[in-house]
C-alpha cells in the first residue's frame, strides 16, 4: 500500500476530529460536575455491564465499527485527493 500525503492528511484530520470530540466530552462533563458523571456511569454500568451482550454481538459490532471508521478514513483521503490532486513529477 502506497502511503500518500492524502492518506497522512486523512489520518491527521481524523486525529483532530477525535481529539476535539474527546475534549468536548471532558469539558461537558466538567461543567455538569462529579455527581452527574458518577450517576451517568452507574446508569451505564446497570445498562451495559451488569448484563453483557453475547460474544457474537460484541464481535459483530466491533467489526462493523472498525469498517465504519475505515470507510470514513478512506472517504476523507478520497476527498483530499480530489481537492488537492498530486502534482506531476518530472522524470
Amino acid at each position: 500500500m502506497k502511503l500518500s500525503v492524502h492518506r497522512v492528511a486523512a489520518a491527521f484530520v481524523m486525529g483532530l476530529l477525535f481529539g476535539s470530540y474527546n475534549h468536548h466530552m471532558y469539558m461537558s462533563w466538567n461543567r455538569r460536575g462529579k455527581d452527574a458523571f458518577i450517576s451517568h456511569q452507574l446508569q451505564r454500568f446497570d445498562t451495559h455491564m451488569a448484563q453483557p451482550h453475547s460474544l457474537i454481538f460484541t464481535v459483530a459490532s466491533g467489526i462493523i465499527g472498525a469498517a465504519v471508521i475505515f470507510a470514513f478514513y478512506e472517504l476523507i483521503a478520497i476527498l483530499l485527493s480530489r481537492l488537492f490532486p498530486p502534482q506531476p513529477t518530472a522524470h
